[in-house]
């Protein structure tokens, strides 16, 4: 249900971009430039609802660029490695203006570390056997790690005095994604694994 109400929100938000035949890049691009003004905000005012809000919308857009693509049959191999770059940037620029802002430098590294190694373990693997964007593990991929630190900041701000076992609920709400991540990783490990023993391999010379 969730998977078709997300695709019902993507579908809506790319059929006009579609229609208005705007480049999938430029929409790659927008998206950086929101993840980039949310820290700059972020880091300017420390309200943790414009950060949600504005890290919302930059998700959005980012997950918006593919599916325009597919609508326009303007998927390139340039626009693939423009997206896989600005998400780095824009997860890069979060996790440290948010560890700036708050101090929690320890449980912001490793969730970088976990987000990078999603990402990583689909791209190496990629490298070495034919992929395609089905059947891969989604627990922690880029749009639930988005939509997750959204929820965290949210709550975070409502209850910023909240405490349990002598830690607030951003370092709770950032130590679940974290776990997830590295739970996403070993799935993805594994996964990878299955493809790359079911690829023939050319038999060895015999001299």
């Amino acid at each position: 249900m969730i998977g078709r109400l997300y695709r019902r929100v993507i579908d809506a938000g790319s059929q006009p971009l579609a229609r208005w035949r705007v480049d999938p890049n430029h929409v790659t691009v927008t998206a950086l430039a929101c993840g980039l003004i949310a820290c700059a905000a972020w880091l300017w005012t420390g309200n943790p609802f414009v950060f949600a809000g504005l890290l919302l919308l930059g998700g959005y857009l980012d997950a918006l660029d593919g599916a325009v693509a597919r609508r326009t049959n303007r998927e390139t191999p340039l626009g693939g490695y423009l997206d896989a770059v600005s998400d780095r940037v824009f997860e890069s620029a979060v996790l440290f203006s948010l560890a700036w802002r708050t101090s929690h430098w320890p449980i912001c590294m490793l969730m970088a570390i976990g987000g990078y190694s999603v990402s990583y373990a689909k791209a190496r693997a990629a490298m070495e056997v034919s992929v395609s964007n089905l059947g891969w593990p989604h627990l922690m991929g880029r749009e639930e790690r988005v939509i997750g630190l959204v929820l965290t900041l949210v709550v975070w701000g409502l209850f910023r005095e909240a405490r349990l076992a002598g830690y607030d609920l951003l370092t709770w709400g950032l130590g679940i994604m974290t776990a997830g991540m590295f739970f996403t990783t070993i799935r993805r490990f594994f996964y990878a694994r299955s493809l790359m023993l079911n690829v023939a391999r050319p038999p060895l010379p015999l001299f």
